[in-house]
């Protein structure tokens, strides 16, 4: 549940650049759940095609 909270937390800062890189990292991290791996997948595409200013 953490990790989850950690990963929303990021999307919701996804303007800053170190919040995407660390959506990056969570998305490969082999010691997530798949599930959380994948918000983390999800939110980063969505924060490299959509950048906010």
């Amino acid at each position: 549940m953490a990790a989850e909270y950690a990963v929303w937390a990021l999307r919701n800062t996804a303007e800053v650049p170190e919040s995407r890189q660390a959506l990056a990292r969570l998305a490969v991290d082999e010691a997530l759940p798949p599930e959380v791996r994948e918000l983390a997948v999800r939110w980063a595409d969505a924060a490299v095609a959509d950048p906010r200013p």
